[in-house]
């Protein structure tokens, strides 16, 4: 079952955010207490949410806000990690409930950014990052 995270929730936010940090980081430090800071901010704030499978092996966290130009909602994914071990379809079951969460607060359009959001049926758009 997936549900919306808590406060209670946080050292295991942090934990999950530093295991993702060592698979894929950049080789930077990891900041716990920036970190924590931020899952706070998303769980208090009404257009943002984290949602955690309840056994605690993946997270997705993401945001609605309004187009700069239109001021139709959008939604976005932020962050997301999951256990590849033993997790068969939590992925899809994750970015399925931010995804239906964006659209309960009026979002028209959803931006996802995981490898995973091709097996929803997402269009993949190519992005370019640079580091400064």
């Amino acid at each position: 079952m997936i549900r919306e995270a808590k406060d209670e929730d946080l050292d295991f936010l942090v934990d999950m955010t530093r295991k993702y940090h060592e698979e894929n980081g950049d080789g930077g430090e990891f900041h716990a207490i920036s970190v924590c800071g931020v899952f706070n901010n998303l769980i208090v704030n009404d257009n943002a949410a984290i949602f955690v499978d309840e056994k605690m092996r993946g997270l997705v966290a993401g945001v609605v806000f309004p187009n700069f130009m239109s001021g139709q909602l959008m939604g976005n994914e932020m962050f997301m990690w999951f256990d590849k071990k033993g997790t068969r379809g939590l992925d899809k079951r994750l970015l399925q409930k931010l995804e239906l969460w964006a659209m309960s607060k009026g979002a028209a359009s959803f931006t996802m950014k995981s490898e995973q959001a091709k097996k929803l049926g997402y269009d993949v758009k190519q992005e370019y990052t640079r580091s400064l």
